[in-house]
């Protein structure tokens, strides 16, 4: 048995209980392990940067042991390693904005590839901020979400509110642009390519009943949804 030096406690003499020490009586060291782990605690909390300082030392002098130590603890800590980077860029915006235009700066190639990769899985996304652009060029409102066009979308059971196909959709104004109208939802309604370039800027009252895809039931779902009356919008509810 072996005696700690700090706690008084008694405990078997193996490296079990006691951690290995070079000139410790038998390879111990004169403290427990439970001690040893007390006193490093304590001393991490009261030298914050001494302690930054030493870890970043090491990382520099051992950049590959580092590395394949962060790699293996991802692996088995993925929920752990995304919370942890989440808090991180939350926290730090800046340095995540400096490393992100490092990134840009010295990946051109690699940068342009993830964004056509991410354009190509977003089409909507990216028919939300098109769309955005063009309205905020006119000084208009511009309020519509990705949430809301998908709300939008669903409430037509994602077919072309004007011809009831099932099409890819774009976003139509029902107002125009040309006429002041603006991207949000009270405005918005998902039509086909073809449907949306043949109204184009036209008055939807009288475009759409000379329309070759014209319906009744379709014409009544898009102004209840829009909630007109007597061709005139009334107030609308958020979605």
């Amino acid at each position: 048995m072996k005696k700690c030096s700090k706690c008084g406690e008694e405990r078997p003499e193996t490296s079990e209980y006691f951690p290995k020490h070079p000139s410790g009586i038998n390879g111990l060291s004169a403290q427990c392990k439970q001690c040893v782990a007390a006193y490093k605690r304590q001393w991490c909390k009261d030298n914050v940067e001494k302690k930054r300082a030493a870890q970043k030392r090491w990382r520099d002098s051992n950049r590959k042991k580092d590395m394949e130590s962060h790699k293996i603890w991802h692996e088995n800590n993925p929920g752990k390693a995304n919370e942890y980077y989440r808090k991180y860029r939350r926290n730090n915006p800046d340095v995540r904005a400096a490393s992100c235009k490092k990134y840009v700066e010295n990946h051109p190639v690699e940068r342009s590839a993830s964004n056509r990769k991410w354009a190509q899985n977003n089409p909507d996304k990216i028919r939300v901020k098109v769309e955005r652009r063009r309205t905020k060029k006119k000084q208009l409102p511009s309020t519509l979400t990705s949430e809301q066009w998908e709300i939008t979308k669903a409430h037509f059971d994602n077919r072309c509110c004007y011809c009831g196909e099932d099409k890819p959709l774009t976003q139509e104004h029902f107002i125009a642009l040309q006429e002041l109208g603006e991207h949000s939802h009270a405005n918005i309604i998902p039509a086909c390519r073809s449907c949306n370039c043949s109204k184009g800027p036209r008055d939807f009252f009288l475009w759409y009943p000379k329309y070759k895809h014209y319906s009744k039931e379709r014409e009544r779902k898009i102004l209840k949804f829009l909630n007109y009356k007597s061709k005139a919008q009334q107030l609308t509810f958020a979605l």
